[in-house]
Parts: C-alpha cells; sequence; structure tokens
C-alpha cells in the first residue's frame, strides 16, 4: 500500500509569501516538493529559521533530472499520479501502491507572468518563454481531483490554507477545497484567455475577446423591464463589487443609473461634487464650496427629474447634507464613505433607501456592448479638447487628431471668452460627456470656481429639438431661482456657456441659442457648414470655441 505521508508540491513565481506558507506546512508534518528557484528560496528558509524539514526536488521524487532548459520538470507520472489518484477508490489506492506514489494532498502553484510580459511589450521569443507548462496542468490535475487535494494560487490563500490544516489534523474541509478549486481554475481560464488573445494576434492576425467577470448573482425581482430577467457579475473592483449599507435590493435599472452618476462623479470628484441621475443621464451636477452647496445646486438643476433618482457624492456627507434629502425621495445614495451616525439616521428617515459606498476611482479603460451575435469594444471618452487650454482660447490653428486628421481648434467668432472661463468650460464638456447624444448641456458659474448643469437636452435624433430642451430647461430654472429679470441677466453673462457633443449641422441652432440670450458657445466643429454657423454666431455677437473633440455617447 502506498505510504500516507502528507506532502505538498510547491513551484511559485511569486515568492510572497513563502514563509507563511512553509512555516504551515513544516509545523503540519508535510514534505515539500519543488523544483528550480522555488527549491531554492524554500531551502533558504529552512536554514535561515532552522526547520525540521523534508525538502525534495521534484528530479528527486520523478528519478528523471530537469530538461530542455526547465520546460520539462513536472510532467512525470510519479507527480500527476500522486496528485490524481483517488483516495475513496480501492483500484486506485491499490495502483498508487503498486506505483510508489506519494499522498500528495496540497498543491501550491502561481504561474510564469505571461500577462505581465504583455504589459511591458515582450518581443514573440520571449513573450512565448512565459507560457507555462507543468504549472497549469499540475493545477488542472488539483482541480480535477479537489475532493482529496487542496489547490492554492495566490499567497493571499495561504493563511487560509495553513489555519484549514492545522485546525484539522493536516486535512482542508471540502467546502473549502471546493473554493480553492474554483479560484484554481478561473485563475487557469483568465491566463489561458491571455494566452490565446495575444497569440491570435501576434501570430494569426486575428483580434479574439475573451472577457472574466466572476461573482455572478442574479439581481432584483425583474431585468429592464418587468418581464425581463437580470444578473450582475464583476471583477472584484470598481462600481460593481460596491458595498450595500442599507435599503431593499439593488434592481437591473439601479445599477444601470449607478454606473452613470457614478462615471459622471469620477470626472468632478477633486472638488465637492454632486451628480443626479435620471434614466442613465445626469439631470443634476454641479460643484461647491462644500457637499450641502454641490447637492442643492444639482438638484436645483431640475427638481422635477430628481424624483426617484440616484445620486452620487464625491466626499462623506455630514448630517447637514443628509438633511437636505428629508422630504426628497431618492432610489439610491452612493458615497466613497459613511459614519456611523449618518447612516442610522438614514436607516430611520428612508427605510428602503439603498445606501451604497463605493471607491471613487477609474478601474475600465475599456467599454464593451453586445450586438446580436457579437460584442463592441472601445476605449473610454477621456480626451476633453484638442492641444492646450490655452490653444483653446487662442486664434484658430489646426491640431492634428489621433486619426491623423487636422481639427480647427480655438476662438473662431469675433467676441472672444476669457482665458479664465477655463473650468466652465472644462465643466460643461464634462457635463455634455455623460449625456445621450445628441447631448446639450447649459452650465453656470454661480460662484467664483463653482460649477452647475442649470439645463440640459439629450437623447433626440435631432440637435436642435435637443436645443430648445435644454433652453427651455435653463430659462425655467433660472426663473424659479432668480425671478425672470435677472435670469435674462445671468444667461446673457460669460459665466453661463452652451456646450454641444458634437457640431452643429446648421445655423438653426445658433437662432435658439441666441433668443435665450446666452452669448457663449462650445462646439467640436467639423461640419460643411461650419463657416455659416460661425457667421451666424458672429450676428448674434456670441463667443464660439471649436475643440476639435467629439463627445458622441449612444
Amino acid at each position: 500500500m502506498i505510504k500516507m505521508d502528507h506532502y505538498a508540491i510547491v513551484s511559485v513565481y511569486d515568492k510572497r509569501g513563502l514563509d507563511t506558507l512553509v512555516d504551515g506546512l513544516v509545523e503540519t508534518g508535510f514534505g515539500i516538493i519543488s523544483t528550480g528557484g522555488t527549491y531554492d528560496a524554500i531551502r533558504k528558509i529552512i536554514c535561515r529559521k532552522k526547520l525540521k524539514a523534508r525538502l525534495y526536488k521534484v528530479s528527486e521524487i520523478t528519478g528523471s533530472p530537469e530538461i530542455l532548459d526547465g520546460r520539462v520538470k513536472t510532467l512525470h507520472p510519479m507527480i500527476h499520479g500522486s496528485i490524481l489518484y483517488r483516495r475513496d477508490k480501492e483500484e486506485h489506492m491499490k495502483e498508487a501502491g503498486q506505483q510508489k506514489l506519494l499522498n500528495i494532498e496540497v498543491v501550491a502553484i502561481n504561474l510564469y507572468p505571461f500577462e505581465a510580459a504583455v504589459e511591458k511589450g515582450a518581443g514573440n521569443e520571449e513573450l512565448i518563454e512565459e507560457i507555462d507548462i507543468g504549472g497549469p496542468t499540475m493545477l488542472i490535475s488539483a482541480v480535477k481531483n479537489h475532493e482529496h487535494v487542496s489547490v492554492v494560487v495566490d499567497p493571499e490563500m495561504y493563511p487560509k490554507l495553513i489555519s484549514e490544516l492545522k485546525k484539522n489534523n493536516c486535512t482542508v474541509p471540502i467546502d473549502t477545497r471546493r473554493r480553492f478549486a474554483v479560484r484554481a481554475i478561473n485563475r487557469l481560464a483568465d491566463y489561458r484567455s491571455t494566452i490565446a488573445q495575444e497569440l491570435s494576434a501576434r501570430l494569426a492576425g486575428e483580434e479574439s475577446l475573451r472577457l472574466s467577470y466572476k461573482k455572478g448573482k442574479k439581481i432584483g425581482k425583474y431585468g429592464e423591464n418587468w418581464h425581463q430577467k437580470a444578473w450582475i457579475y464583476n471583477k472584484g473592483k470598481g462600481l460593481a463589487d460596491s458595498e450595500q449599507l442599507s435599503g431593499i435590493e439593488l434592481g437591473y435599472n439601479n445599477y444601470f443609473d449607478m454606473d452613470a452618476a457614478f462615471s459622471a462623479l469620477l470626472d468632478i470628484k477633486d472638488n465637492p461634487a454632486a451628480v443626479i441621475v435620471k434614466h442613465h443621464n445626469p439631470c443634476g451636477i454641479a460643484t461647491g464650496k462644500n457637499l450641502l452647496q454641490s447637492l442643492k445646486k444639482a438638484w436645483e438643476g431640475d427638481d422635477i427629474s430628481a424624483f426617484g433618482s440616484v445620486i452620487c457624492l464625491s466626499e462623506k456627507p455630514g448630517m447637514d447634507t443628509l438633511r437636505f434629502l428629508d422630504g426628497r425621495f431618492i432610489e439610491v445614495l452612493i458615497v466613497p464613505d459613511i459614519d456611523k451616525e449618518c447612516l442610522s439616521y438614514l436607516k430611520e428617515k428612508k427605510k428602503n433607501l439603498r445606501v451604497i459606498r463605493a471607491k471613487l476611482e477609474r478601474t475600465e479603460d475599456y467599454e464593451y456592448r453586445s450586438i446580436e451575435g457579437g460584442m463592441l469594444k472601445t476605449t473610454k471618452d477621456r480626451k476633453l479638447y484638442l492641444g492646450r487650454d490655452k490653444e483653446l482660447f487662442g486664434t484658430p490653428a489646426l491640431v492634428r487628431d489621433n486619426l491623423g486628421k487636422e481639427r480647427l481648434v480655438g476662438q473662431v467668432t469675433k467676441k472672444k471668452m476669457d482665458e479664465g472661463a477655463i473650468g466652465l468650460v472644462e465643466f460643461s464638456i464634462k457635463a455634455s460627456r455623460c449625456l445621450k447624444s445628441n447631448a446639450i448641456t447649459i452650465c453656470y458659474e454661480y460662484e467664483k470656481g463653482h460649477y452647475q448643469q442649470i439645463g440640459m437636452g439629450c437623447g433626440q435624433p435631432n440637435r436642435l429639438n435637443s436645443v430648445k430642451i435644454a433652453a427651455e430647461k435653463a430659462l425655467h430654472n433660472m426663473k424659479e431661482q432668480y425671478g425672470m429679470e435677472k435670469a435674462s441677466e445671468i444667461l446673457s453673462s460669460d459665466r453661463v456657456v452652451l456646450c454641444s457633443d458634437a457640431f452643429f449641422p446648421f445655423s438653426d441652432s445658433i437662432e435658439i441659442i441666441s433668443e435665450l440670450g446666452i452669448r457663449n458657445v462650445i462646439q467640436p466643429g467639423g461640419s460643411i457648414k461650419d463657416r455659416e454657423v460661425i457667421g451666424s454666431a458672429d450676428s448674434f455677437g456670441m463667443s464660439m470655441i471649436f475643440t476639435g473633440v467629439r463627445h458622441f455617447k449612444h
């Protein structure tokens, strides 16, 4: 019969946590089998700590040397047989004894850094050498026999493994082994997926896409509509991995609107800021000298649409900010953090309100959208305008974009905006690119350095309609807050700008804008009728800046 001593095979490129793993394995009586650099690292740990350990090279177990520059080390029946035989099957146990297999119960493996080699731009020959063979093969063997073998693929898993071995007389409970196996098979899937994508591109000139999302779960009672179902998956980071602190279950539409609010807030979070989203469009965006002021100004941007909205705040809210929400119905509040006292207040006042704690940071460089039978991928829209801010306010000049096309950038009208308006201009562009195209936003510097969206029109097939909607909303908001006379004065001042996400194809929009009294316009330019549009703006005494960057959001 097989000798039932406990063995672990350890082969790791990432040596973090190796001390913890070796200490635990030696303490629980495991013999350790290892290869190459890992063997040397373990031997040094054992010598430094004067541990009484059983350490073996793989070649001592297999009776075969490492060959082909280390390409073949662990690919041997003694290794894989010792991992794969079933301890609950009499025939396997008998054969294992005949073959003198070992009782390998722990497989600790992490893989060659293929992903890191891709990121640093390694050449084909170097990249090929970072394709791990033995490691993945041992991982899949251990996963297949996880009913009897524990497999760990990350240093952060070592403490759990050692804790379970110590508590359970050198065994690991089956539930833990299953979780370990799932972690291992997902790591292996990600690894091989990266290899497949990179080699497809390099060797065959074919782009392939394999996405990895985990922790999937069904969400809500229904999906976007009552007759649909919905699920969410995440990568263990970002908004998808946020923490719900209170309130009823989140649904599909909540997550969709949360993403819009979260993304818009990331653009302006360097100041106290608030974003209010309804039906995936920010209906209120504002910055202020404090969070309360920002929230008030965002709410005033469209107090009707704000009913039943999602709100995202840039800072931990105080009681003054939360009391502003009394009597106002909102679905979700996203915050970077919140005090216990404030959370208790919200739980008492708004029992159904979903309070979400999320770290305000960017986690994705790309966007993905499914179409029938396929997937679209695009880089995130992060550029505001071509060139530098001084060029934006300077004499019109041709600036080359990333397509190699020269685009006109700068002040294209007789009336000029002052360079001091750069903050308002950038805020307006950021607001417009958050809205569904065709998008128009009207923004106001209500205090020095603090900005508010006061009107927006979006999602219209006709840009002229978006202009009309934004103008109507801006005029209504200003009349409500300041009265008609003051509203007209504000709208025609240099503290208000209208921003379009794409060029104006005709001058009819300029005529509507002039009727509202607005005198400052920002747009990408690039229409065949640019000259006509500029002439119309000049006739109404408007300033107009071309940015050279379009911000469609479909």
